[in-house]
């Protein structure tokens, strides 16, 4: 009956430290001050994959793109304020996506602005050669300063025995035709509905379907099982559909390579 009791207590301390963690909207700032953190680090982190990341592909881009303008988001827990409030962050000095050279920094200031508990660092990634031959990346880092400290700085994941940092974020870029990451854990599902990869049919794919490149290239759509059987075969029957229009009206899609875009064999079985 004791070891009963005590697994009961233990169970609802952590239920409690869970439902403690997830109510930052009623943090207390008197005791605990202004905490900040990443947002997407914070709402995925206990996910298998957290979103630690933001991934620019300029290979999946058209030929004339030479920049990418992105943001990430910067939350702080506690009560919104009257006036604009400051934070700081600190730049890896080790990285090799260097601002000025590779980035910009487009945000004046580095503001959560009044009436908000939400902030941005805009940036604006410039495409170089060297990002063909391997991705180039840099992080960076909240740091307390007079407006915010760094008391919340891990999510707890899987029974709490894993955490995921909320302060350090990634930007990564690089100008290669890698697979996206879709197609290489997913492959003969996709490829039997969406057929072999190419830049060309992502492209159609994300227009058509008004989809986002980050899902196909960011492993945590895969985890998340974002790319469902009933999304896919949806996917490949319609492209099957709107493709063969398309070529009837002397409008023949090609990728990158001049092949015909088509699709996977098991849309034939569907019909």
């Amino acid at each position: 009956m004791n070891k009963i009791k005590f697994l009961y207590v233990v169970f609802a301390a952590i239920i409690f430290y869970s439902c403690k963690e997830q109510s930052l909207d009623v943090f207390d700032e008197s005791e605990n001050g202004a905490s900040i953190y990443f947002t997407e680090l914070y709402r995925t982190g206990a996910n298998t994959i957290p979103l630690d990341s933001l991934s620019i592909k300029f290979g999946f881009m058209p030929v004339g793109v030479t920049s990418a303008i992105d943001s990430i988001s910067v939350s702080v827990a506690g009560p919104t304020h009257r006036a604009d409030r400051e934070f700081k962050i600190k730049i890896d000095p080790e990285g090799t996506l260097k601002e000025n050279i590779h980035y910009q920094i487009l945000t004046d200031r580095l503001i959560i602005p009044a009436g908000k508990n939400k902030g941005i660092i805009k940036l604006k990634v410039l495409k170089a050669e060297e990002m063909k031959l391997a991705p180039l990346s840099t992080a960076f880092e909240l740091v307390p300063n007079e407006n915010f400290n760094t008391n919340i700085a891990y999510r707890w994941r899987d029974n709490l025995q894993k955490k995921t940092s909320v302060l350090k974020f990634r930007v990564v870029a690089d100008n290669r035709f890698d697979k996206p990451y879709l197609w290489i854990a997913k492959k003969v599902q996709v490829e039997g509905y969406l057929g072999e990869y190419s830049g060309a049919k992502v492209n159609l794919i994300v227009e058509l379907f008004d989809e986002d490149l980050e899902h196909f290239i960011n492993p945590q759509y895969v985890a998340d099982k974002y790319f469902t059987v009933a999304k896919l075969s949806f996917w490949g029957s319609y492209m099957s559909y709107w493709l063969a229009k398309e070529a009837s009206e002397g409008r023949v899609h090609r990728d990158e390579n001049g092949k015909e875009i088509t699709m996977g064999p098991s849309n034939n079985n569907s019909n």
